[in-house]
């Protein structure tokens, strides 16, 4: 929608406010980049987000995520809890 109101705007040679400039350009010269940096910025608040939920310890996040595997977690696990097993002779 903004861009076609970008283009009547540019053939009617209207002098446009600084906010209504900006939120042209944002949305169709610089559409990519502005669509990158909100993506960055989602990326880094989830990171954020999980490295607090974690307690503060990035190292689980790679455990978290290998165990929640479809089918590679659930095999994982079990493995796990046969090494633990094995490891303190428990029946």
């Amino acid at each position: 929608m903004i861009p076609k109101f970008a283009l009547l705007y540019r053939d009617l040679n209207v002098d446009l406010p600084a906010p209504t400039r900006l939120l042209i350009a944002l949305t169709v010269d610089y559409r990519f980049a502005f669509l990158g940096a909100v993506a960055l910025l989602a990326v880094a608040a989830a990171g954020v987000f999980l490295l607090v939920a974690l307690g503060g310890r990035p190292e689980l996040l790679s455990t978290v995520f290998k165990f929640r595997l479809p089918v590679v977690g659930d095999t994982l696990l079990k493995f796990q809890v046969a090494q633990f097993r094995a490891r303190w002779r428990l029946s």
